[in-house]
């Protein structure tokens, strides 16, 4: 019995050294992907939107996308770093031997843990939940509309609300609403144009760490 927990022990050690590779190479080579796949994204995004967006809002609808945008990746990068999570809930926060501390900022928590194998594997729909949240807060703080009030637009408080989408090869951010640019008495919902799709490994990654916890479960005395 004893032998069985040592070898369960070093397995389920393996296993937490493994799910960390898969972490630290999402990191990688997810930042590596969003930063090749930038400027071809910025001249897609911005010929379509010149198509479909009237000339007066093209300018704030560009900003405000970029800006989205870049919250996002920085979101993605920060979910990347802490194993799905952007925000870690205090229930893994409040136990030391739940998460591995990484760097000075950088918590990873360990999917499986202790003897009863706790899980932290979060679900995808919170992921999602997780970086709208993240954008949300942070267009407010990094999305300065001020320099559009000062050419004459006038803009409705920018609260935002996102939709996000988790997909095998990106992460899509539809504006839901709370934006309305007003210039020259024409009124722009520019939900009715911001839609984001930012190239992300992030699923994949998550999923092929899945399979490994599933196995190494299945392969376990």
């Amino acid at each position: 019995m004893q032998k069985n927990k040592m070898k369960l022990g070093k397995r389920g050690q393996v296993t937490i050294f493994i799910i960390l590779g898969i972490i630290i190479i999402m990191i990688a080579v997810g930042t590596s992907y969003l930063r090749n796949e930038a400027f071809r994204e910025k001249i897609q995004s911005s010929l379509f939107r010149s198509a479909v967006v009237p000339e007066q809002a093209q300018g704030i609808v560009n900003f405000v996308s970029n800006c989205i945008q870049d919250i996002a990746k920085e979101g993605l990068v920060i979910m990347g770093e802490q194993g799905g999570y952007i925000t870690i809930p205090n229930a893994i926060l409040n136990n030391q031997r739940s998460y591995l501390q990484f760097t000075e900022n950088i918590k990873i928590p360990y999917w499986l843990y202790g003897r009863d194998v706790t899980s932290n594997i979060p679900e995808i729909s919170n992921m999602e939940k997780d970086l709208k949240n993240y954008i949300e807060t942070r267009f407010k703080e990094e999305c300065n509309l001020d320099v559009y009030e000062e050419l004459g637009y006038e803009i409705s408080d920018n609260d935002i609300n996102v939709d996000v989408d988790f997909n095998k090869e990106t992460i899509n951010i539809n504006l839901n609403s709370g934006l309305i640019a007003i210039i020259k008495e024409d009124e722009f919902d520019l939900g009715n144009y911001v839609l984001i799709s930012v190239k992300s490994k992030l699923i994949e990654f998550y999923e092929m760490a899945n399979e490994i916890i599933d196995r190494e479960l299945r392969n376990s005395p």
